[in-house]
C-alpha cells in the first residue's frame, strides 16, 4: 500500500529481526482480525498488517523495500489476501494444508492445534490470546449426537488432547465407572491401578488380596484378586490379570494391570537395589568410637557398624556390601550406603574447653 510505513504498522524497528517482526505480527494480526475486533478501523488495520508482513517477512522483499524507501521512493506496494497471510503463517506450512478464516481450506482444528504448540517460537501464548479459539468456533462442526454413524463422523486433532486411556481415580478398586464417566469414549483394552506397598513388603515379598468391582454385559460383579507381590519390585513394576476387567463392546474382557508405587520409608531411601540410611553420632562417638545397630527391613535381623581408632566426619559415608534390597530378576542384594550425622554441642562449659585445649 503506497505511502505506508511497514516497520510503523509492525511498530518495530529498522534493525528488528526475523523474530522480532515475526512476534509483531502475530500480536497485532490477532489484535485486529475481524472476527475478533468489530471496530470498523479493524478491517483496514488488518490489511495493512499483513500487507506490512508480507513485505518484511521476506528477506528479498525487505531489502528491495529498504531499499527503495532509503531512496526516498515511497510507492513500493504489494497485493496481498490478508486472511491467507494469517492462515499461512499460523499453520506453520507453504503448502495447501492451512485454514483460511473464510472457510474455503484446511482444517480449522489443525491450526488452532498448531497455534497453541509450544515447539514453534511463534506460539507461546499470551494473555491477550486467551480467547483465540472463538476465531474458529464458528467453523468447527458440532460431534454428531449417539448413537454415532461410522459414514458421517470425522476426526479432529485436538489442540487440548485427552488421555487415550481413563483410568478411575486410585482411592478405590472399583473399575467399572470409567465408562459412565466419559461417554464419548470407548473402554480402553487395559486399566491401570497404582498399589501402594512398603519399602518391607518390598523387601521381603509379600500376597494382597484386592476386591474388584466388574461390568459384565447388564450385571455388576465382585471378584476377589491374588496380587503377588515378588521381592525387589521397584515402583512402576507391573502386575497383569489378563480378562479381568469390564466386558468390552466386542465381547472381549479388559485386562487390570496393577503398578507399583513405593510408600515412603522412616529410615530408609531407596536408590534402585541399594539403600541409604542416617546414623547419628555424638561428637564424642565421632572422634572415638562406636558401634550401632540397624534393624533390617525384615524386621527380625540387624546389622551393626562400628568403628574404632578412626575419626568421623559430619556428612561421611559408609557402604555396607549385600546389605541392600534384592534384585528382582537375580535375589541378589544391593549395599547400604550409611551417612553419618555428627551432632555438636551447643555449648561448653569453662572446664570442658579448657580440657579439650589441653588435649588438642
Amino acid at each position: 500500500m503506497e505511502g505506508n510505513d511497514y516497520y510503523e504498522i509492525l511498530g518495530v524497528p529498522k534493525n528488528a529481526s526475523e523474530a522480532e517482526i515475526k512476534t509483531a505480527y502475530r500480536k497485532k494480526a490477532l489484535k485486529c482480525h475481524p472476527d475478533r475486533n468489530k471496530d470498523k478501523s479493524a478491517k483496514q488495520q488488518f490489511q495493512q498488517i499483513g500487507e506490512a508482513f508480507e513485505v518484511l517477512g521476506d528477506k528479498n522483499k525487505r531489502r528491495q523495500y529498504d531499499r527503495e524507501t532509503a531512496g526516498g521512493k515511497r510507492s513500493f506496494g504489494t497485493s496481498v489476501n490478508a486472511e491467507d497471510t494469517f492462515a499461512h503463517f499460523f499453520s506453520g506450512s507453504g503448502s495447501t494444508a492451512y485454514f483460511s478464516t473464510n472457510g474455503t481450506s484446511g482444517n480449522p482444528e489443525d491450526l488452532f492445534s498448531h497455534f497453541f504448540s509450544s515447539s514453534s517460537a511463534m506460539s507461546q501464548s499470551s494473555s491477550e490470546d486467551e480467547d483465540f479459539t472463538d476465531l474458529f468456533r464458528s467453523y468447527m462442526p458440532k460431534p454428531a449426537s449417539p448413537p454415532y454413524s461410522t459414514s458421517s463422523r470425522k476426526k479432529f486433532k485436538s489442540a487440548r488432547r485427552q488421555p487415550s486411556t481413563y483410568y478411575p481415580p486410585p482411592s478405590s478398586f472399583g473399575f467399572d465407572e470409567f465408562s459412565r464417566n466419559h461417554q464419548f469414549q470407548e473402554k480402553p483394552r487395559f486399566v491401570k491401578r497404582s498399589l501402594p506397598v512398603s519399602l518391607e513388603d518390598l523387601y521381603t515379598g509379600t500376597t494382597k488380596k484386592l476386591k474388584v468391582t466388574r461390568s459384565l454385559s447388564n450385571e455388576t460383579t465382585d471378584k476377589i484378586l491374588t496380587v503377588n507381590v515378588k521381592p525387589g519390585m521397584k515402583t512402576g513394576s507391573k502386575i497383569s490379570f489378563p480378562s479381568e476387567g469390564d466386558a468390552l463392546p466386542s465381547g472381549k474382557m479388559q485386562d487390570l494391570v496393577f503398578e507399583i508405587e513405593e510408600k515412603p520409608h522412616a529410615s530408609f531411601i531407596r536408590h534402585g537395589d541399594n539403600l541409604q540410611t542416617t546414623v547419628k553420632l555424638t561428637l564424642k562417638e565421632a572422634l572415638t568410637g562406636f558401634k550401632k545397630s540397624i534393624p533390617r527391613l525384615d524386621g527380625q535381623t540387624v546389622t551393626t557398624v562400628e568403628t574404632q581408632n578412626r575419626i568421623i566426619q559430619n556428612g561421611q559415608e559408609e557402604i555396607l556390601i549385600g546389605e541392600g534390597m534384592p534384585n528382582e530378576e537375580t535375589g541378589e542384594k544391593g549395599d547400604l550406603i550409611v551417612r553419618f550425622q555428627v551432632e555438636f554441642p551447643e555449648s561448653l562449659t569453662p572446664e570442658q574447653t579448657e580440657g579439650l585445649k589441653n588435649i588438642l
